[in-house]
């Protein structure tokens, strides 16, 4: 079939027209449905692929195949389970099927949806199948030490390590293992090894900067940020942490390209990662707004600035008449979708959609995104615009020590901005909002310290 022909070619465009023509000419012939959905999803047009697989299976409903690849797009989309059901299916077929393939994507399902235990399972039914898949030891230590066995981890990427030492894949997470228990040196040893395998993963660099920082060895982050921009020439998450990491010309808040590019590359697995870190902000927020507004009673017009994957969402569905997410990540908005709390979910800068917005809103919420910004007096006056008379901004930060340094707010060595209480209550003021309450919280658990932080509840005047 000239189809296939061109699509061993990778000549998707063509092979996609040729499979149309085919299924025109034998509508019920179940294997032109398959190709065709296999050219689209190779053109990155997922919703007409599933439409194809599904009428492949419709015609042959024990192909195997088309249920497995029908899961991988449906994963890709985010619709978890309905991906798991096909990989079941596809395991359960009489057809001939990839086993082992099937089940390391069903633990991947598992994984993603934070059930360790079951992925843990299937990772090691897999492995049983095919005892060479050096990914499937990578996922499966991710999820023992996530599963709070370090030790068993380290096991299992080792001998990830003994099958495949030349994938930075298997040392990436290897050393994202050992930094979780805190065994710096060889954290290090992996995450340089990783890059010199793959010179240009961003991943790495990050993870190797967390090393020298943690170690106390924060005099050799300059030249690892410089390392990253020749092989990374600007790059805006080098560009960021470069700053971070020399404290030369910080800028008054992180770059839109810098927030975009590090939260579309890290939904997917934001939530599964949170979960390990205590991350508290949603739910002390939720408890401030819950401490003014003690009746949920629905009449409410909520703005979840920075909504991300949308966490604060389903905590504040009862307070709202409308409840409007706004995020620059596609990526994590396509995660706050799928939650189905939000009424308007939209792709902006928070502080341009707020100014859009005069007098809209009775609350507006931000957990744990302030935290880009240094300078807060643009945030603050956009809130104060888009907030109603008597209405509140609820907000977290990250707290700094102003013991150790002499500054209203600093860029972390971690990317973040972290303010001392003093400047906030002094910006409040200035831009128009009354202080009802400032404390102090640990916002989350990172590199085996807790993060302290302040969640704050400010008015607009009546």
């Amino acid at each position: 079939m000239l189809g296939n022909v061109l699509s061993d070619q990778q000549r998707w465009q063509e092979a996609a027209e040729s499979y149309r023509q085919a299924v025109a000419l034998r509508p019920d012939k179940a294997a032109a449905h398959y190709n065709l959905g296999n050219a689209l999803s190779a053109l990155d047009l997922p919703r007409e692929a599933v439409h194809a697989y599904q009428q492949a299976i419709s015609i042959r409903p024990d192909y195997a195949k088309a249920h497995f690849n029908l899961g991988n797009v449906l994963f890709d989309l985010g619709q978890l389970p309905e991906a798991a059901q096909c990989y079941r299916q596809a395991l359960d077929s009489d057809d001939a099927r990839p086993d082992a393939t099937a089940l390391f994507h069903l633990a991947r399902v598992f994984h993603h949806q934070g059930q360790v235990g079951l992925a843990i399972e299937f990772y090691r039914k897999a492995l049983q199948v095919e005892p060479h898949c050096h990914v499937a030891y990578g996922e499966l230590g991710m999820a023992l030490l996530e599963a709070g066995k370090p030790q068993e981890a380290i096991r299992w990427h080792q001998r990830a390590l003994e099958l495949d030492p030349d994938e930075p894949a298997v040392h990436f997470y290897f050393g994202r293992t050992l930094l979780t228990m805190l065994q710096f040196e060889a954290a290090e040893a992996a995450f340089r090894r990783t890059l010199e395998l793959d010179p240009s993963s961003n991943d790495t660099y990050r993870a190797l900067g967390q090393v020298l920082d943690a170690s106390g060895r924060r005099s050799e982050l300059p030249a690892l940020a410089e390392a990253w921009l020749r092989a990374r020439p600007g790059d805006p998450e080098a560009l960021h942490y470069q700053t971070a990491w020399t404290g030369r010309e910080m800028p008054q808040r992180a770059s839109d390209d810098f927030v975009r590019a590090t939260f579309d590359g890290f939904a997917d697995d934001f939530d599964r990662v949170v979960q390990h870190l205590d991350y508290r902000a949603p739910q002390v927020l939720q408890a401030a707004v819950q401490a003014f507004w003690k009746e949920p009673d629905g009449r409410l017009d909520i703005l979840d600035a920075g909504c991300g994957t949308g966490l604060c969402g389903p905590l504040l569905r009862a307070w709202a008449k409308r409840l409007v997410g706004v995020d620059l990540s596609a990526g994590m908005l396509d995660h706050a979708r799928r939650r189905q709390a939000y009424d308007e979910l939209v792709e902006a800068e928070l502080t341009s959609y707020m100014r859009q917005y005069a007098g809209s809103f009775d609350i507006i919420v931000s957990a744990d995104t302030l935290v880009y910004f240094g300078d807060l007096d643009p945030v603050l006056s956009a809130a104060w615009g888009a907030l109603r008379g008597g209405g509140c901004f609820a907000f977290t930060l990250e707290q700094l020590d102003t013991n150790n340094l002499d500054a209203a707010y600093i860029l972390g060595s971690h990317g973040r901005y972290a303010h001392t209480d003093n400047y906030v209550r002094e910006r409040l003021t200035v831009t128009g909002l009354e202080l009802r309450s400032l404390e102090r919280v640990i916002l989350r658990r990172e590199g085996g310290h807790d993060v302290p932080g302040f969640i704050v509840l400010a008015f607009k005047p009546q």
